[in-house]
């Protein structure tokens, strides 16, 4: 509470930037030839767009529900104050055996309640005796299922999702979306053996009684006036620093300048030799979910819950059946890939240079193709290696090859998806490097 984090994602919700997109990670932005069309396929505002090249957030339009960022194989869409790691962080305060209820931020404000600028946990105690932990977020679409998974480790003795309705929702209306991601939840619940159980409920009376309980625990701590006068006194000077760098900014347009805005090969670091490249968090984070579940045996804490009382969340009647038993056979996993190589590949390295993730990795210089005729120095074959914990999917090293020679699968046994050395595609029959 008063924290500068907490200060700047209000800052900047009030200025109208409820969602940003990092050009680095940004497979269009990284290359034209890209496919990728996953945040702009589900924004229900079509606030997004690529002018140049480098992705842009129409602040006008765009409502921060955060269906780009739940979407978005290497993560470079993220709502303001909704960040991954807040949701997970938001997540691991519920206690073991306790209900896991996601609840719209939006459904709660045309409850009467305040909206939060970040993911709130706050645990109740329901009518039947029985504990809820309750998290907030700008949309239920904001959830992937990397999070309900790590719900599930965390504790969870069932999960559901809450809202108003989708239909009539002026933030976003993408209940296709989330129907989506529960159904992906399921299938990898049912294949690591996880027995917690995720279901939908659209109800405004419900949503009506977590409203009247915010609004009674904020009436019962005058005291948290002082930290929002303390914010108040940080965004007035935010305020101030922002006006004297927007009289900066006028004043340097007005000047004439030898240098314009950075271009997009600026942006994504050509100036340097290099582009940057980096794991998504969401993959990290969902390898080590899988890994506690193989350490505990494979089975995610879930005795059968009680049946709940009169308008109150909890599983239906068949929510609890068993799972079937652990997999050995290839899992689908939405934000993994694997890459396979033909023998049309010569060896460019241009995968390796623009994957975003560095799942791809070229030891050795690039084959060079002749130069009017001549003949090229001979050098030792490039080593092309690649991890699949690494990979986030987002095919687009199959996009910009120019052999056509990639393809990506996203059903990866249990020891590809573990894999901590990587394997040769190219240079060593695939073997290990």
């Amino acid at each position: 509470m008063g924290t500068m984090e907490s200060t700047l994602s209000a800052v900047e919700r009030g200025f109208g930037t409820r969602c940003r997109i990092d050009a680095k990670s940004c497979v269009r932005a990284r290359h034209q030839a890209s496919t990728c069309a996953a945040c702009v396929s589900v924004c229900p505002q079509g606030a997004i767009s690529f002018p140049g090249g480098i992705p842009t957030v129409a602040n006008t339009l765009c409502t921060g529900c955060g269906a780009c960022a739940a979407v978005c194989p290497t993560q470079a869409a993220e709502p303001v104050g909704f960040a991954d790691e807040a949701i997970r962080a938001a997540i691991d305060h519920i206690a073991p055996g306790d209900q896991l209820l996601f609840i719209c931020a939006e459904s709660l404000r045309q409850a009467g309640s305040p909206l939060p600028s970040e993911p709130l946990a706050k645990r109740h105690k329901l009518t039947s005796g029985q504990h809820v932990t309750v998290v907030t977020l700008p949309c239920l679409v904001r959830l992937d299922e990397a999070q309900l998974l790590h719900g599930a480790v965390a504790g969870a003795a069932s999960m559901t999702l809450l809202c108003a309705s989708c239909k009539d929702c002026q933030v976003a209306q993408n209940e296709e979306t989330i129907q989506e991601t529960m159904a992906i939840y399921r299938h990898l619940s049912q294949c690591w053996d996880v027995h917690v159980p995720v279901h939908r409920v659209s109800d405004p009376e419900l949503i009506g009684v977590f409203a009247n309980r915010y609004r009674a625990t904020e009436a019962q701590q005058p005291d948290r006036r002082d930290a929002f006068s303390q914010i108040a006194e940080e965004v007035k000077q935010l305020a101030t620093n922002m006006a004297l760098a927007s009289a900066k900014d006028a004043l340097a347009k007005a000047l004439p300048q030898d240098e314009g805005k950075p271009s997009l090969a600026q942006i994504l670091g050509f100036a340097h030799g290099a582009m940057p490249q980096r794991p998504t968090n969401r993959n990290e984070a969902l390898l080590n979910d899988l890994f506690v579940l193989e350490e505990s045996g494979g089975t995610a804490a879930a005795e059968p819950c009680n049946q709940p009382a009169d308008n109150e969340p909890g599983p239906s009647d068949s929510a609890n059946q068993p799972s079937a038993a652990p997999s050995t056979e290839p899992v689908e996993y939405d934000h993994f890939g694997k890459v396979t190589i033909s023998d049309a590949c010569n060896d460019c390295g241009i995968c390796a240079k623009f994957c975003p993730t560095g799942a791809l990795h070229l030891v050795g210089e690039p084959k060079q193709a002749p130069k009017m005729g001549l003949p090229t120095p001979e050098s030792a074959d490039p080593l092309l290696e690649f991890r699949c914990c690494d990979c986030s999917g987002c095919e687009l090293c199959a996009d910009i090859c120019p052999q056509h020679a990639i393809t990506i699968s996203h059903s990866l046994s249990h020891d590809e998806l573990f894999a901590l050395e990587p394997v040769c595609l190219r240079g060593n029959d695939e073997a290990s490097c």
